[in-house]
């Protein structure tokens, strides 16, 4: 029970460290203007 827990609180901080990456490379493109936003 303790290794299936530590090995999901492992996946999950693993998942966060992912998204964090994810949002600042979308911030990124963002500010770059690569990405392009519709306004309507």
């Amino acid at each position: 029970m303790d290794g299936y827990l530590l090995r999901c609180s492992k996946n999950l901080d693993i998942y966060i460290e992912g998204t964090i990456y994810n949002v600042k490379v979308m911030a990124i493109r963002f500010n770059e203007g690569d990405v392009k936003v519709n306004t309507k």
